[in-house]
């Protein structure tokens, strides 16, 4: 950047002088207009470099989460405002946390009527939409959990009133003293099932550890299933879905899967449904490969075709989170994740996508990451990149498990569908993540 000032107050200088000096009429206009291409291309550099500074500068750890809370009363009954539960009964799924007991002491501020805590959301929902009890309050998360797996809530009940609460983390994920440009790191990827502000608290649909050894130029993606049935790290009890963690926090995701794989995870990228969207839309869709057609159970306004589909954002989440639609379920949906990934990999890298969309992409990425990644790791792989010109050889590797269905830490005393670990693909995912991490390569590892 001060190089490129500096050469600029050298051309205005030269240019003054030139324009004093007894020269041809022709030189000097060929002076000129050379000055002015060469002003004009250092102000497009100095413009592409503020950009990227800008960039790499929102790349930080969000030091907040926020949460929404509906009031939710039967679709059919006679309630229009909150006064109207005065004096009644609120049952409450009891989430034991921070956020839920700040937005119970809101809600108390709000109304007379008598608070009522359950440990089992599906059962309040439940009498809800059979009038078995006038309201209840839920967090955004949980209605999200409750719309999809509770037959007929969604349509069957209106909300109230909202409840905002914002209050600061009480985790943040440590800064590890690695040189991402010679030794190997491993990265955690959370995709987060929200939209809007990445800080809003959400459950991690997406939950992939990329591998990275920059000395071979190898990098492996090891998929976990959502639905994967741990113990939530330094919880008691009952086991949780691995999506849940997210709930309480992208360090609770970091750490159970940590003690899972029995792996350290040096750094993470949390995004949501608006980055990929934004991310795709900005380049102008992607093309996907679709090996059946149907319509995503997401979003019915959208037909996803057998073939080449060209997708734009919503299109592209819609068949990253479809898993209804095939018979292996949410094995197949990681499968969907991972074709987006490399579509988006595959025309970010082209030269026409970069010099065409460069700063529009940019501009859809700002601010859209919670992450401990920053800029000085972003530098020194840019300039691995310049540098050695290194052709990447990208390897992926999926756990698996066997279906079921029990309680969980989470949803109280209701059972969910849950995904029992294959522990035979556990143990070979710990195999190669941390042989990679000890600068072992592909091939040593017997990774096809």
């Amino acid at each position: 950047t001060l190089f490129i000032i500096f050469f600029s107050v050298l051309t205005i200088i030269y240019d003054f002088i030139l324009s004093k000096q007894k020269f041809k009429k022709s030189l000097k206009i060929f002076s000129i207009a050379f000055s002015l291409i060469n002003a004009l291309i250092f102000s497009l550099g100095f413009f592409y470099l503020n950009k990227t500074n800008n960039f790499m500068s929102s790349l930080k750890q969000v030091n907040y989460v926020t949460e929404e809370y509906y009031l939710l009363v039967n679709k059919e009954s006679n309630y229009k405002k909150i006064s109207d539960l005065d004096n009644l009964e609120i049952y409450t799924f009891n989430e034991k946390i921070d956020i839920y007991d700040n937005a119970i002491k809101k809600l108390k501020s709000l109304t007379s009527a008598k608070i009522v805590e359950s440990d089992s959301a599906q059962s309040i929902c439940d009498k809800l939409i059979n009038n078995k009890i006038d309201a209840i309050m839920l967090s955004s998360v949980h209605k999200t959990t409750m719309d999809e797996d509770l037959e007929d809530f969604k349509t069957s009940v209106k909300v109230l009133h909202k409840i905002n609460i914002k209050i600061k983390k009480s985790d943040k994920k440590a800064h590890p003293d690695i040189d991402v440009s010679k030794q190997p790191f491993v990265i955690y990827i959370s995709g987060a099932d929200s939209y809007g502000n990445i800080a809003a608290r959400s459950r991690s649909d997406v939950n992939m550890i990329a591998t990275i050894n920059p000395n071979t130029y190898e990098v492996l993606l090891t998929s976990i299933p959502r639905d994967y049935y741990v113990q939530l790290h330094n919880t008691k009890g009952s086991k949780d879905k691995l999506t849940h963690a997210g709930i309480y926090g992208v360090d609770m995701s970091i750490n159970t899967i940590s003690d899972l794989l029995n792996i350290n995870i040096d750094y993470y990228f949390k995004v949501n449904f608006s980055t990929l969207v934004k991310i795709v839309d900005s380049i102008d869709g992607v093309d996907v490969y679709s090996d059946q057609e149907f319509t995503p159970w997401t979003n019915n306004t959208i037909r996803i075709k057998k073939g080449i589909n060209h997708m734009n954002g919503e299109m592209a989440i819609a068949f990253a989170r479809e898993r209804k639609s095939y018979k292996e379920g949410d094995r197949h949906r990681i499968q969907n994740q991972q074709d987006v990934l490399s579509a988006i990999v595959k025309k970010v890298s082209s030269s026409t996508v970069l010099l065409t969309k460069y700063s529009t992409l940019l501009d859809s990425l700002s601010s859209c990451f919670d992450t401990n990644f920053g800029k000085n790791e972003i530098t020194k792989l840019v300039k691995l990149q310049i540098n050695d010109m290194p052709n990447w050889s990208i390897k992926t590797y999926n756990l698996n498990g066997s279906d079921s269905h029990n309680v969980t830490y989470s949803g109280g005393a209701q059972e969910l569908y849950v995904m029992n670990p294959d522990i035979n693909t556990v143990n070979l995912a710990n195999k190669y993540i941390n042989g990679i991490k000890s600068g072992k390569t592909f091939i040593e590892l017997g990774i096809n």
